[in-house]
């Protein structure tokens, strides 16, 4: 370094500099620590371990979407905005590793929290803040879902960005921001459509906390924003769009109500046990204050309106549709918890990320319902031998063994396709018929088999 340069580092003007940067970055960590703190606790979570698993039967359809284009997949209407949205991140497909194409939703899980943070903070201060962030970021349900190539997370930081608007409106009792909280909800519903049974339960909260009847208005504009795509989305209801995808689900009955209150926290995420406790904790938590009990009951009355439209010809009954409301739940807790002391507060967050360890772990585990397809294309590549480069599926289908090869291996030989093979070929799906020569398990009760020929020469 010359002297000239190290003249210049000296100079009275760069020290203000550095000094004026100091002193901001001083007063953010003292304005926004809380969001701050929760942000990073959440970011080192939900990135650890973010590619250990392989891709998911599901994931395998949104890695379709990207490298084939997400028009290719209208029969998926509904996820074709998702699909879309991811495909610009990939850089039109051109990057699509396990962990890039999960990072976006492991971003949105970041963001969600910071957002629960900030609004806990509109309504108790910084100690609401720190308690409903921390409480968000080590909830199981959001590692599960920000482990996942899939719309969950994308939409609940929308969801969440609609649910600050209205706690803002109904707190400062400030009603200019209607077009944001439309927006917001708008993008949400975009993206994750079942999620929209939220705008019920931010009108239960605005009754139950009595807010002036300008906030009431507020919440109607937001939803006339919302409208036209609600129009869209009863349409494609009518016509069976969703009953196809969601065909393997079961319609509730009144006994599911209990187990779909404990989803409001947990989103039936793994582990049971720990998001089950955890679930059930902020639930309790939410029930302890006025203000708590108003968020509380507005996932209820969310609730109520996801188990009612599953009695219908399509069931939306699955985790995934609640996973909007538990950063609802975890600012209810927050917000409970920001009544006690410090030492209070401290000792529930220590216990429930205590309880949260086992699922940390589980996540990271191979899952008991999903074949490692990964591991599937090495066992192919470890065990072909030349004349055997022959699968059944064609080129375009998105889930099975030779999608799994193209994806991991992507310098693999194109192999020959064939729907009536002539010579050995592999498979892992249960629905080609084969008569094994030799097998490799998977796991998931799945196995690797490289089968005889269908079709004597």
């Amino acid at each position: 370094m010359t002297t000239s340069s190290v003249d210049a580092f000296s100079r009275p003007g760069f020290r203000d500099f550095l000094k004026s940067i100091g002193h901001s970055l001083l007063g953010l960590l003292k304005r926004r620590g809380a969001e701050i703190l929760s942000g990073f606790v959440a970011s080192v979570l939900v990135i650890r371990g973010i590619g250990t698993l392989p891709l998911s039967h599901d994931e395998f359809y949104t890695l379709s979407a990207v490298n084939n284009g997400p028009l290719t997949h209208l029969w998926e209407a509904p996820l074709v905005p998702y699909y879309s949205a991811l495909w610009l991140w990939t850089g039109g497909g051109s990057l699509v590793t396990d962990e890039w194409l999960r990072l976006l939703s492991a971003g949105a899980v970041v963001g969600t929290v910071i957002l629960v943070a900030a609004t806990a903070r509109l309504v108790s201060g910084a100690r609401g803040a720190m308690a409903s962030g921390l409480l968000l970021a080590i909830t199981p349900a959001l590692q599960v879902f920000g482990h996942m190539a899939r719309p969950y997370a994308l939409g609940t930081l929308f969801f969440a960005v609609s649910t600050y608007f209205v706690v803002k409106a109904a707190t400062l009792e400030q009603s200019r921001f209607w077009w944001a909280y439309g927006v917001a909800l708008l993008a949400g519903t975009i993206v994750m459509p079942q999620g929209s049974a939220i705008l019920v339960a931010h009108l239960v909260y605005l009754r139950v906390v009595r807010a002036p009847r300008k906030m009431l208005v507020f919440w109607l504009k937001g939803v006339l924003v919302l409208a036209p795509l609600m129009l869209l989305g009863f349409l494609l209801l009518i016509l069976g769009t969703y009953r196809g995808m969601h065909e393997w689900l079961y319609h509730p009955g009144l006994l599911d109500l209990p187990r779909g209150t404990l989803w409001l926290a947990s989103a039936d995420a793994p582990s049971i046990a720990a998001a089950g406790a955890v679930g059930g904790a902020f639930l309790a938590l939410g029930l302890l204050t006025v203000k708590s009990r108003a968020l509380v009951f507005g996932a209820g009355a969310g609730l109520l309106v996801i188990w009612a439209v599953s009695l219908g010809p399509t069931s939306f009954w699955f985790g995934q549709s609640f996973l909007p409301f538990v950063p609802m739940l975890a600012l209810s807790g927050g917000l409970a918890l920001s009544t006690y002391g410090t030492k209070v507060i401290a000792l529930v967050i220590v216990t429930l990320t205590l309880l949260s360890v086992p699922a940390f772990t589980e996540i990271r585990l191979p899952r008991e319902n999903e074949p490692d397809m990964r591991r599937a294309a090495e066992i192919y590549l470890e065990n072909v031998q030349p004349g055997q480069e022959v699968f059944v599926f064609g080129t375009d289908d998105a889930y099975g063994l030779w999608p799994a090869v193209r994806h991991y291996f992507p310098t693999t030989q194109t192999p020959v396709l064939t729907p009536q093979p002539s010579a050995p070929f592999w498979a892992a799906e249960a629905k080609i018929a084969c008569n094994p020569i030799e097998e490799w398990d998977i796991g998931a009760n799945t196995r690797v088999k490289l089968c005889e020929p269908m079709v004597v020469d």
